[in-house]
């Protein structure tokens, strides 16, 4: 069970992020409100955790509501496309990364011209020319 000034401080430190100050505002002195502040925010991390992911819960509702206010009612379309790329986003349908690749062959025309014929049977490989055919 925690006390009234335990509780303030989980509460204080949850609002500001600071355990010094935290404990000041629970009622700690301020002489020993930093060790103090340390000590009580590694005693009660998970309680500290635990009200915060809370805290966030509550607070995604508000959020959603945002980007939905924003992505009708915004009269710029910059905004309006960003809202609605975070809520698809956030959805989980995000936009196809599309990544383009080049590889940019480093032979001569003759060189090719010569791999192409082999390719197609036209002429067999020489042994120096090193020919692999992708399946």
């Amino acid at each position: 069970m925690l006390t009234s000034k335990q509780n303030a401080f989980i509460t204080n430190y949850i609002k500001f992020g600071d355990a010094n100050r935290a404990a000041i505002l629970a009622g700690y002195p301020e002489r020993s409100a930093k060790s103090k502040g340390s000590q009580l925010r590694k005693q009660f991390q998970s309680e500290i955790k635990a009200r915060t992911e809370l805290k966030m819960m509550d607070g995604a509702q508000m959020a959603l509501d945002t980007l939905l206010k924003l992505a009708e009612q915004s009269t710029s379309d910059t905004v309006k496309l960003a809202a609605a790329k975070d809520i698809l986003d956030r959805s989980g349908y995000q936009a196809v990364q599309r990544v383009e690749q080049t590889h940019i062959e480093q032979s001569s025309t003759a060189d090719l011209e010569r791999e192409l014929k082999v390719l197609l049977g036209e002429e067999e490989a020489p042994a120096e020319v090193p020919i692999t055919l992708d399946s």
